[in-house]
């Protein structure tokens, strides 16, 4: 009998079976696994049979993991994802096919170094992930990896790209390529001797307000420069803000929203929440820079338990069919105190304006630059 692994709570025919490695393993998913997935699972057999400690990253159904697992049982397998939202999935994943032990997975800003791998699976796109992201977890893997300690490689995208950037971080890699899939299978035999620095800084300004800085890095919103729709949100929230609100920034990124809130009224109390650990730790680390006093953070994607707020931002991203725009607009909602203001910004607002409009009984939309705010009380 094969191993089972399932995504999904759904059966046949509203969800997907796939066999792998001869029939050893079959996978329920409700449409099929990437891919990426697909070709790094088949080539699980060529790790080395002898290690210990597995990394697996760039994963978010936790099929890879809990594979590795039952193929090597003896092996110590660490998960790594930067957001909150896909370790939720690879938990449900392990829970629902009872692959949770010898597994753990953490949502970190960056992939553990101590102790070493003697392995590592990454999964990666270029379609799906800013390059920089890409190069910059390929180095931490690396990194992360004893001397001698194998990664394989599943990558969407430039196989010749990828090629380039292997020889650079592993020195020469063969590289095969098989329906548009790039398979590599790297050893690592030095510590680089320098890793690139992928962190960036902008500078910020509003109207009025002194200019500040802010550090980024690959992955988090926004990365290099300021988010226009970020701007904007933050010049009517400058209009809005009083001494003694109590801000919280959902979604915050880098952090730009609430602290320049606390450039216009210093003192404020500002609560940093993201789904996207890396993003969360950027926010702190630029509120020190700034001054912040006595700011919080939040790393999750179900909201925040906190409540009292009397003033909330947000600038949800555009995927998702509005699912996440929902969650940030019932954050607030359900976070805000009785007369606390929800600001929340979109290039496309109508679906916005609709439902605040059901949800706090009013809506009045703020034009700014090529975006729409959407104001509503509590």
């Amino acid at each position: 009998m094969p191993v089972t692994l399932t995504t999904t709570d759904r059966l046949p025919p509203l969800a997907r079976d796939e066999q792998f490695l001869d029939g050893a393993l079959l996978v329920r998913s409700r449409s099929g696994l990437h891919p990426t997935e697909r070709a790094l699972l088949e080539r699980l057999p060529t790790l080395p049979r002898a290690i210990s400690r597995v990394l697996v990253a760039g994963n978010r159904t936790g099929v890879l993991p809990a594979a590795i697992r039952h193929f090597f049982p003896r092996t110590e397998v660490l998960a790594h994802v930067f957001d909150t939202h896909h370790r939720a999935i690879i938990l449900r994943t392990l829970a629902g096919s009872g692959a949770e032990a010898g597994i753990a997975c953490v949502a970190a800003a960056d992939i553990p170094r101590y102790p070493p791998f003697d392995a590592a699976v990454l999964q990666l796109s270029r379609h799906a992930m800013p390059t920089e992201l890409v190069t910059d977890l390929l180095e931490q893997v690396h990194e992360g990896l004893a001397d001698g300690g194998v990664c394989l490689i599943g990558f969407e995208g430039d196989a010749e790209w990828l090629r380039a950037q292997l020889k650079a971080i592993f020195g020469k890699t063969a590289v095969t390529v098989d329906a548009d899939i790039a398979v590599a299978c790297a050893t690592r035999v030095r510590p680089l001797p320098k890793p690139r620095n992928f962190s960036a800084s902008f500078e910020v300004s509003l109207p009025g307000v002194a200019p500040f800085t802010l550090q980024t890095r690959p992955g988090v919103f926004a990365h290099r420069r300021p988010d226009l729709g970020g701007l904007s949100l933050a010049e009517v929230a400058a209009r809005e803000v009083v001494a003694g609100d109590r801000v919280l920034d959902i979604g915050c990124g880098c952090g730009m929203v609430g602290i320049a809130l606390t450039r216009v009224v210093p003192g404020l109390h500002v609560t940093f929440l993201d789904s996207h650990a890396r993003a969360v730790a950027c926010a702190a680390a630029n509120a020190a820079a700034n001054g912040l006093a006595d700011p919080a953070f939040e790393c999750a994607d179900t909201g925040t338990r906190r409540t009292g707020f009397t003033l909330a931002v947000g600038n949800p991203p555009y995927f998702g069919d509005y699912a996440i725009a929902e969650l940030f607009i019932r954050t607030a909602c359900e976070a805000l105190a009785p007369g606390g203001r929800c600001l929340i910004v979109a290039k496309q607002t109508d679906w916005h304006v609709d439902f605040m409009t059901r949800l706090f009984g009013q809506a009045e939309p703020i034009r700014r630059r090529d975006y729409t705010v959407v104001r509503s009380i509590k």
